[in-house]
Parts: structure tokens; C-alpha cells; sequence
């Protein structure tokens, strides 16, 4: 569904929020908290609905709603004093006020001309996922706060990795206590991989299993089971948690890797060549060949996009390895280009933890 007020329009099916068609970025949770007072604005919302809806099976302080609430406001021009747009009804919630108009997204099974646009608008290159809903094996709602606080976890470690398109939790969570066809859901979702999971706890032990799914076919990419003592429950979510994400995201770069290598050259995405580089020196080593042609790659992701941190990070890479090398002419020339890549990356993305990581060695 497609949201339009004033000069804003907020899609729920590409999870994007937009101001005179330019797209704004949001967090997550604050696209979700939007989407969610928009959706029901015939009503008043209650924090208490807002924290059953978004923010299931965790312990969240008004301060944080509060803060989210400020995010959204900003997002769409409106503030606590004005509340044009989102109202605070003191001590009861929040009402979407603005006039809307709902609009239907095109249909991309009713001809080309759609799917062109349903292609245009889904310009993001990088591999997308939907962390469904862990399934309670107990069937005893007692221990959905688990189930729900693993699946949460997942998703916002997942959103830290910047390669990681990652579906809003407000769209996987409506597939909830379903049994769904993942090939179904991951067209609905427009999600490349679909990571589903279930806890059951027996005595003491909690086991938790996942499994990757790939969208386009249904077929099992990686399958985990992990059995811990349930002694302390948050410790439990904690550890798997961060298994399941440093294994998934290895995982997901690996198979993004052998995609990009088997795509016809002339098809090949800035997230495809970047993905293709990173194949020729997989664990920060590599021959002269290999460097030479990640370098390539690199150059070809900057022709597409000149601004893109990642591939002057990766320049950067190419040229501190050849720097320690045998093989290359002049060491010192490697490392003033290795140190001046890195400086223009973190000068787009001063997150970008290759560039420190360069910098730091320089």
C-alpha cells in the first residue's frame, strides 16, 4: 500500500518513504512506527499497542517510544510543538492526523510496463532478507518472548551490516503464527533470501534451529541447529544471536559471491562487481593477478558510481596488500594510494570499517 500526504509518500511494499519522490532515509523501527500510526489513524494508538505491535516480547522505556516518535516526526516535517501531523494525546498514545490518500501499488503480474516500474523502483543493488518470525515449538505463549526477542535480535544485527538490504520487521512479523510458502512469501516480501527459524525449550535446554532459504526457488541455502543450557535466558539469545548473524552474513556474501561470478558481464551491478572483487582476495591475501584483476572490478564499480564508498575502500585494499607484496615495483607508491583511497571512502561513509582499518595500518 501506498501512503500519500502532502508532499510525502510512505510505500509499504518497498518500505520507503518519500518526499517530492525523493527517497528519505529511515531506521527500521521509525519506517515501521510511521507505517503503523498511518495505517491506523482512524484511531488513537496506545504506547501500550504500539509496544505489543512493534516491539514484541521486549522491555522498551517510554523514553525510547519518545525518541522514535521525534525520528518520525522529522522524517515528515512535524514536530512535538506543531504535531501537524502526528498527534500526542498526553498519557494515553498518538493519533496520525494528516489527510491521506491510499493508493495501491502497481501489480507486477499485469504486463511489462509494471514490472518496469516495479524494477525502477527497487533500485537498491544489495542482496535483500526477511527474518520471518521464529516459530514457538512449546505452543504455549508463555514462550513467545524468546522466540519473538530472537527474531528481533537477528533483524537489527542484520541491518548493521551496509552490504544487507533488510526487510522491516513490520511487514515479516503479519507472517506470524502462519504456515507460509517461502517462495510466496519472499515475492510478496520482493526478498531474495528468507531466514526462518524455531525455539523449543524442554527442561532446562533450549534448542533453536534456522535455515536460509533462497526466495526464487524455495531451495535450503544453510541450516543450523544450535543447543544451549537455558540458565540464563538473555545470555542464551545473546550467544545464538550472534552466531546465527556472523555465520549468516559469511554465508550470504559467499553465495552473493558465486552469483555475481556466474552473471553475464554487461548485467553486472555495482553490488555484483564489488562482490566479484572481493573473490580474488577472499582473506586479505592474493596473487598479483588476483589484486590486479579486484582493482579492475573496483574501477568498474566507480564508473557506475563514483561516490560508492565500498569500491574506494576496495581500491584502497587492493593497493595495501600489494604494498607488503613481492611483486609490486614501488611499495612506497602502493601505500600513498592505499592511504589516499581510504581517505576518500571515509570521506563518504566515515563508517566504513575497511578504510579505518587502512588508515589505522598507515
Amino acid at each position: 500500500m501506498i501512503y500519500q500526504f502532502d508532499k510525502f509518500a510512505i510505500d509499504t511494499c518497498n518500505f520507503q518513504l518519500r518526499k517530492d519522490e525523493a527517497p528519505i532515509d529511515l531506521e527500521p523501527k521509525v519506517f515501521d512506527l510511521l507505517a503503523y500510526l498511518i495505517a491506523n489513524r482512524d484511531k488513537l494508538v496506545t504506547r501500550d499497542e504500539l509496544f505489543e505491535n512493534l516491539w514484541t516480547g521486549q522491555v522498551v522505556s517510554d523514553t525510547s517510544l519518545s525518541n522514535q516518535i521525534k525520528a518520525a516526526r522529522r522524517a515528515i516535517d512535524d514536530d512535538g510543538k506543531r504535531q501537524a501531523r502526528i498527534k500526542t494525546v498526553f498519557g494515553r498514545g498518538y493519533q496520525f492526523i494528516a489527510e491521506v490518500i491510499e493508493q495501491q501499488p502497481p501489480d507486477p503480474s499485469t504486463g511489462p510496463g509494471h514490472m518496469q516500474i516495479a524494477r525502477e523502483v527497487k533500485s537498491d543493488s544489495r542482496p535483500s532478507i526477511a527474518v520471518l518470525p521464529f516459530t514457538n515449538l512449546n505452543n504455549d505463549p508463555e514462550f513467545d518472548y524468546i522466540s519473538d526477542g530472537i527474531t528481533e535480535d537477528i533483524l537489527i544485527g542484520l541491518c548493521r551490516f551496509r552490504t544487507l538490504l533488510v526487510i522491516a520487521r513490520g511487514s515479516t512479523f503479519l507472517f506470524k503464527g502462519k504456515a507460509v510458502d517461502p517462495v510466496e512469501v519472499a515475492q510478496k516480501l520482493d526478498a531474495e533470501y528468507l531466514l526462518e527459524g524455531s525455539v523449543r525449550i524442554v527442561g532446562e535446554r533450549v534448542r533453536i534451529t534456522t535455515e536460509l532459504v533462497e526466495g526464487a526457488g524455495g531451495k535450503d541455502v544453510w541450516a543450523e541447529t544450535y543447543d544451549r543450557v537455558l540458565d540464563d535466558v538473555f545470555s542464551v539469545q545473546d550467544d545464538v544471536t550472534q552466531r546465527i548473524i556472523s555465520t549468516l552474513a559469511s554465508r550470504l556474501e559467499k553465495v552473493g559471491r558465486e552469483a555475481a561470478l556466474k552473471k553475464n558481464k554487461d548485467a553486472l551491478t555495482v553490488h555484483d562487481l564489488l562482490l566479484r572483487a572481493r573473490h580474488y582476495y577472499p582473506d586479505w591475501d592474493g596473487t598479483q593477478d588476483g589484486i590486479l584483476r579486484a582493482r579492475k572490478l573496483y574501477e568498474r564499480a566507480l564508473e557506475l558510481d563514483p561516490d560508492c564508498a565500498a569500491a574506494l575502500s576496495g581500491m584502497a585494499c587492493t593497493y595495501n596488500i600489494e604494498s607488503s607484496s613481492d611483486w609490486t615495483p614501488d611499495r612506497e607508491a602502493a601505500a600513498a594510494h592505499s592511504f589516499e583511497y581510504a581517505r576518500k571512502a571515509l570521506m563518504l561513509d566515515d563508517r566504513d570499517s575497511n578504510a579505518h582499518m587502512i588508515m589505522a595500518c598507515s
